[in-house]
């Protein structure tokens, strides 16, 4: 029987699962850990960890300054590409004019002196090393500034940058030089995002993109179709916007060896430098998500420019500016309202152990946890919450399942959040989760990668959507409580 087309990105970690499971057949199986987490001692000591790091997280009230930039990645020719198995090791097109630039864009966002930067890049995305790296050059030049990342998930970026065995299978072979050459550009896009902050006003606005996105693991199964947009508008009249979609950049062929950033690139090139000076996409939901046709990217450029429309900050004419008889927008004076002129910031991020792998080997039986561990070299990972007036981002270390980030985003909602933005890839990687239901589906509603989502790259069992979920909107919750200065409730 021919393949499923989709069915050779789970090659990709073929060699991985192949190698756990003969193991584990010889080792023996246990019984599958279907137990909800939440009586655990390890899950006590994440949340005592959360809410600690929650209760000191920096905050402030004040004038928001944000500066940003844009850099593209120099690369050596040499650089394989990330993404599909069939291209381990394989160096991108040597030709200038058969690869696109690929970039890292950094928006610098401070309050009083509380200082956050936010990165996102063309990769597929952020492993420890590359973030470990640039945090510590950025902490070294601008001491107490904290640093987020996430990335656009494109699968034809470049690979060779994260170490491991497991990582390997989608990066090929690390290369010491591809990581410095990434972790330089990081670093100067940063401290030049810094260097050039202003004072700025802000907002977040979310719109409804239909048909762009399809479930990859169910048949009709539930999306994530809401686009999330920060927009910034400095007083000297720059602007700049950072969104945010649950859909995997896959449209570009596995055949093909150019460097691509996929379809957030094609709607960067359409309105950087039209509508605003740079324009940044984080991977959202992406787990369980893929685009529902090659046209997504022509159908995300209006959406984002009516997200760009809708968050267009409120103007009035200035009140000593001069009469006259016609008025033209180079005579609108951009002024926050009154009650606007202060913003709320506060951001912190926490490293947590691993929790306690369940990696399953069938319906009822689990592959023995310490074997697990071993092989894929999971200790910790790492959550992050930001929190700017009304509006949050939390940063996972796992695909979640477009079902869950928008249970996230309705949670938010009903706690009074404008818009919450799930971003993963902030340095550590726990694979996929996605919800109970669609865990343990019957067959007939399954697509041929609910397997690789639930069992190949899945490590967390049943319930891990529903632990990160918990202990992310925990965080983010005690640290909206630190933006406002009020006392947490502990979660939602």
């Amino acid at each position: 029987m021919r393949p499923h087309p989709r069915f050779h990105r789970t090659r990709l970690w073929v060699p991985l699962a192949v190698a756990i499971m003969g193991a584990g057949a010889s080792l023996g199986c246990v019984a599958l850990d279907r137990r909800p987490p939440w009586a655990t001692e390890a899950y006590a000591r994440s949340v005592l960890q959360v809410e600690a790091a929650a209760s000191k997280a920096p905050a402030a009230t004040g004038i928001l300054h944000v500066g940003w930039a844009r850099l593209a990645f120099p690369l050596p020719e040499r650089a394989p590409l990330a993404g599909y198995g069939e291209r381990i090791n394989r160096p991108h097109a040597s030709s200038a004019d058969a690869n696109e630039a690929l970039y890292v864009r950094a928006f610098a966002l401070e309050v009083g002196h509380r200082r956050a930067i936010i990165f996102t890049a063309d990769l597929l995305l952020i492993e420890r090393p590359l973030a470990d790296l640039v945090r510590a050059r950025i902490d070294a030049a601008q001491p107490g500034t904290q640093t987020f990342f996430t990335a656009s998930h494109t699968h034809s970026g470049p690979g060779g940058y994260a170490r491991g065995k497991i990582f390997e299978m989608a990066f090929g072979t690390f290369d010491r030089e591809i990581l410095d050459a990434l972790a330089a550009t990081f670093t100067r896009a940063g401290l030049l995002a810094l260097e050039n902050r202003a004072p700025a006003q802000f907002e977040a606005v979310e719109v409804v993109v239909d048909g762009a996105v399809a479930n990859r693991i169910e048949r009709n199964g539930p999306v994530d179709d809401t686009l999330v947009l920060f927009r910034f508008d400095r007083a000297d009249g720059r602007r700049a916007a950072l969104y945010s979609f649950g859909c995997h950049p896959t449209t570009q062929s596995r055949d093909s060896l150019s460097l691509s950033a996929d379809y957030p690139g094609d709607v960067a090139r359409a309105i950087e430098g039209v509508d605003v000076e740079v324009l940044a996409f984080a991977a959202g939901g992406v787990g369980s998500a893929e685009p529902a046709d090659k046209d997504i990217a022509q159908r995300l450029i209006p959406k984002v420019r009516e997200a760009l429309r809708l968050a267009h900050p409120p103007t009035r004419q200035a009140r000593h500016a001069p009469r006259m008889k016609h008025t033209s927008h180079a005579h609108i004076q951009r002024v926050p309202r009154a009650r606007e002129r202060e913003s709320h910031l506060a951001f912190t991020r926490v490293t947590l152990p691993f929790p306690p792998v369940r990696y399953r080997f069938s319906d009822a039986l689990m592959l023995p946890a310490p074997l697990v561990s071993l092989a894929v070299g999971f200790d910790r990972f790492d959550l992050g919450a930001l929190v700017l007036n009304e509006a949050g981002l939390l940063f996972v270390p796992a695909e979640m399942s477009g079902e869950l980030t928008r249970a996230a985003r309705r949670a938010a909602h009903r706690n009074g959040f404008k818009t919450l933005a799930v971003l993963p890839f902030d340095g550590t990687y726990a694979g996929y989760v996605g919800s109970r239901r669609a865990y343990d589906l019957p067959d007939e509603a399954v697509l041929p990668l609910h397997r690789y989502e639930t069992r190949t790259l899945s490590f967390l069992g049943p319930w891990g959507g529903d632990l990160i979920a918990n202990l992310s909107l925990r965080l983010l919750s005690g640290v909206r409580a630190r933006a406002r200065q009020e006392p947490s409730d502990g979660g939602w």
